[in-house]
C-alpha cells in the first residue's frame, strides 16, 4: 500500500510538471519563476532585517494583541509577532502593563480629556452665541464649530509615536524622494564608510494647529551617493535617497520612540540587509 501511495504520487508529480512545460505558456512560466524569486527574495529580506533589529533591540516578544505573552510588567518594551510571516516589518510597542509606560498613558489621557473638554467649551460658548443672534433677528454662521478627533490635541499624537517603533524594508530601483513634516530638517547621520547612507529627523510639536512628529530614519542600504535635503516650506521638506546607486538597493524606515529609533545607529547593525543584497 505504501509502496503504490509512493509511485501513484510520483506520476501524480510528473504529470503536473508535464502540465506545467506544455500546457503554460512561456509568459505565464516567466511571470510564475519571477513571482517564485520576488517571493524568495522578499523572505530573505524580511529575515535580514529581523536579524538586524534584534541584533541592537532584543526585547521579549509580545501576543498578537501586543500584551506580555508571560504576563509580567518587568520589560518595557515587547515585539509584535509578524501577522505575515514573509512581511519585513518589524513592530514593537510599549507593555502596557510597566509601571513607567502606565504612568504615561494616563498623564496622555490626562492631557487629550483636558484639550477635549476645552474644544466642548468653545463649541458650546459658539452655540450659544448663534442662538443668542437668532433670537435677536441678527445674522448666524453657516455652520456651527464641529467637535473632532483634532480636538484632542497633540497629546494623543505625542503619546502614539512615544508608545511604539514601526521598522520597515521595501526593495527600491533609482533615486526615490520623499517627503517629511515636522519641526526641523532632516540631517545625514555618519555611518563610518559602511555600505549605506542614513538620515535621521528629530521629533516634535509643528504647525497650526499642532502636531507631533515622530522620530524618524531613513537608511539607504546599497546607496553610497549623498542625500539630497531640500526645504519646501517651514515645516515641510523633501529628502532623496539613492541618487546613483550601482543595482537595487533596501530602504529602511524607522519611526517612532527616540530612544528606540537612536539605538538603530549603532555601529553596522544593517549588515545583514547588506548580505542581501545582489552581487555588483
Amino acid at each position: 500500500m505504501n509502496a503504490m501511495s509512493r509511485v501513484t504520487r510520483r506520476l501524480v508529480m510528473r504529470a503536473g510538471i508535464a502540465l506545467l512545460a506544455t500546457g503554460v505558456s512561456p509568459l505565464a512560466q516567466l511571470r510564475l519563476r519571477g513571482s517564485v524569486r520576488q517571493l524568495r527574495e522578499t523572505t530573505r529580506l524580511a529575515a535580514a532585517l529581523r536579524e538586524a533589529v534584534a541584533g541592537v533591540l532584543d526585547v521579549p516578544e509580545s501576543l498578537p494583541d501586543g500584551t506580555p505573552r508571560d504576563g509580567r510588567a518587568e520589560a518595557p518594551w515587547l515585539r509584535v509577532p509578524a501577522s505575515v510571516p514573509d512581511e519585513a516589518a518589524v513592530s514593537i510597542v510599549a507593555n502596557p502593563l510597566h509601571p513607567e509606560q502606565r504612568a504615561r498613558a494616563l498623564e496622555a489621557e490626562r492631557q487629550i480629556q483636558q484639550a477635549a473638554r476645552a474644544s466642548q467649551d468653545a463649541s458650546q460658548r459658539d452655540y450659544d452665541r448663534a442662538v443668542d443672534a437668532f433670537s435677536r433677528g441678527l445674522p448666524t454662521p453657516d455652520r456651527l464649530r464641529e467637535i473632532s478627533l483634532d480636538d484632542e490635541g497633540v497629546a494623543g499624537e505625542r503619546y502614539d509615536a512615544e508608545s511604539e517603533l514601526i521598522v520597515q524594508a521595501t526593495w527600491q530601483e533609482g533615486p526615490l524622494v520623499l517627503t517629511r513634516q515636522g519641526p526641523s530638517a532632516p540631517g545625514p547621520v555618519a555611518s563610518l564608510g559602511r555600505p549605506w547612507v542614513c538620515v535621521a529627523a528629530a521629533s516634535g510639536e509643528y504647525g497650526r494647529p499642532a502636531r507631533y512628529a515622530p522620530t524618524e530614519l531613513w537608511v539607504g542600504v546599497g546607496v553610497s551617493a549623498a542625500p539630497s535635503i531640500r526645504a519646501l516650506s517651514d515645516t515641510t521638506f523633501e529628502l532623496t535617497l539613492g541618487a546613483a546607486p550601482d543595482g537595487p538597493w533596501v530602504l529602511v524606515h524607522a519611526r517612532g520612540h527616540r530612544a528606540l529609533v537612536e539605538a538603530l545607529l549603532g555601529d553596522g547593525p544593517w549588515m545583514p540587509l547588506v548580505r542581501v543584497l545582489p552581487r555588483r
